[in-house]
């Protein structure tokens, strides 16, 4: 599981008036359907003190993507996020699903073609 959890946080607060990101359904959802081995979400920490909380107690890996004064830091989280989806789906071979978690729609054309060239 990989969470752009900076775009989810702030896309939930802004759909849901002001609600926090709850991890625990997706969680659920996932343990329902086997046993999720890496939990990784990608963010500038210094922003999410109480998320951070949060998904520590869920056992997710925090991956600092910091801001960069005067640095262009758009799709950090996204490149990061997908060069270690890429690293694990090579290095894992008994992973087989993939989850990533985003609001960001370029990766809806990008990940059916990276699966199925690790597939096999």
């Amino acid at each position: 599981m990989f969470l752009d959890y900076e775009n989810l946080a702030i896309s939930a607060r802004e759909t849901l008036g002001g609600h926090p990101f709850d991890l625990r359904p997706v969680t659920d959802a996932l343990a329902e359907r086997g046993r999720v081995v890496v939990r990784r979400a990608y963010a500038d920490w210094s922003f999410f003190g109480e998320d951070r909380r949060m998904l520590t107690r869920a056992h997710v890996e925090l991956i600092e993507i910091p801001q960069r004064m005067g640095a262009s830091r758009k799709n950090a989280a996204d490149i990061k996020m997908v060069v270690d989806a890429l690293e694990l789906a090579f290095e894992r071979d008994y992973i087989s699903t993939f989850v990533l978690g985003t609001g960001d729609s370029d990766f809806t054309r990008w990940w059916p073609s990276c699966a199925s060239s690790t597939s096999g």
